[in-house]
């Protein structure tokens, strides 16, 4: 089977799977019907963003010659496309704080695309 070099089913599949969980865990309190809804809308999301953003820094992080700058690059332009997205995500269907939550992202995608991008070019 031919590689995906667009997106990553695995780790899109992990990302929906666990943001999913925490979503329905956050919203169980308004009642199954809406932790479900919130729980399934994530999951969706994060599956389509996530598959694509972490093959995005999978790509970039082998792009160049140096290390370093490959990885540099692969997390500064998959963390300001998560970034954008939460943001206008958020913006779109009224979310109270679009900037705190994009903070949020922020503060997780850093970290999650940097281990990412490290463990993709040490192959």
């Amino acid at each position: 089977m031919a590689r995906n070099t667009i997106f990553d089913v695995k780790m899109g599949a992990i990302g929906a799977l666990f943001m999913g969980t925490v979503v329905y865990i956050v919203n169980a309190d308004h009642g199954f019907d809406q932790a479900i809804v919130a729980s399934v809308k994530q999951a969706s999301y994060t599956f389509i963003a996530g598959g694509l953003l972490m093959k995005l820094c999978e790509n970039l992080s082998l792009l160049l010659k140096s290390p370093a700058r490959s990885i540099l690059l692969a997390v500064v332009v998959a963390t300001t496309l998560s970034a954008t997205l939460t943001f206008v995500v958020h913006s779109l269907k009224g979310t109270p704080k679009p900037v705190f939550s994009t903070l949020i992202t922020i503060a997780f995608a850093v970290p999650g695309f940097w281990w990412w991008a490290r463990r993709k070019r040490r192959g």
